[in-house]
């Protein structure tokens, strides 16, 4: 913790919000634009970018054969991003995050693709991927932003506690979408989760009970 105090409107006051919490939120691989994100149009607190969009192979490495260990043809991974300093708002006698982007974004580095597998079909189980943390992504942003507590090392332990938990939540979604549709083999269950990925982006739903 630490900074200058920088007196705001109303009595608010703002400062940055840094420390032993890690700002990298690595979730392994899950477009449109729509309610799909969130904070469209806000001018406080958190955000997120980077998606929903589509992704394409040009994201992945490509590989003559399999990872030693893989029993897939194409992986991708993820991670989420936010500043290292955050600013922080005091607000009625509590503390808030103020306003800081998190990012989404695919690491080409460890994605890939075995090079003669390529198809419309792997691609989309892909998409399915970055669409999943995407959708845990923007339940996270939601879960930090309506974060309010009564003093900055609180604020601070929450934000650690919140990304750790959703970063196990996504790993788990994603676990289970590849369990679920046999790694996109099984195309009446992927059909499945397709359709279910694409109303919780459209209509601002989470897949799940979001971490407490």
């Amino acid at each position: 913790m630490g900074g200058g105090r920088t007196p705001g409107p109303m009595g608010s006051d703002t400062r940055p919000l840094h420390g032993p919490f890690d700002p990298h939120f690595p979730i392994g691989g899950f477009g449109t634009p729509g309610p799909l994100g969130l904070n469209e149009g806000a001018t406080t607190g958190p955000q997120l970018t980077g998606w929903p969009r589509q992704i394409s192979w040009d994201q992945f490495k490509e590989v003559a054969t399999r990872p030693s260990g893989e029993n897939e043809d194409a992986q991708i991974e993820t991670q989420t991003l936010q500043p290292e300093r955050v600013g922080v708002t005091r607000e009625q006698g509590q503390f808030r995050l103020g306003n800081f982007t998190v990012k989404l974004s695919v690491i080409r580095n460890n994605s890939w693709v075995v090079a003669n597998q390529k198809s419309d079909t792997l691609l989309a189980h892909e998409q399915g991927h970055f669409d999943i943390t995407g959708l845990v992504a923007r339940d996270l942003v939601k879960a930090l932003g309506a974060l309010r507590v009564g003093t900055t090392d609180e604020l601070q332990r929450e934000v650690s506690r919140l990304f750790e938990a959703y970063d196990t939540w996504a790993k788990s979604l994603s676990k289970q979408y590849d369990d679920e549709t046999g790694n996109s083999r099984n195309a009446k269950v992927q059909a499945e989760w397709e359709a279910r990925i694409r109303t919780c982006m459209q209509q601002g739903t989470s897949l799940g009970t979001p971490p407490g």
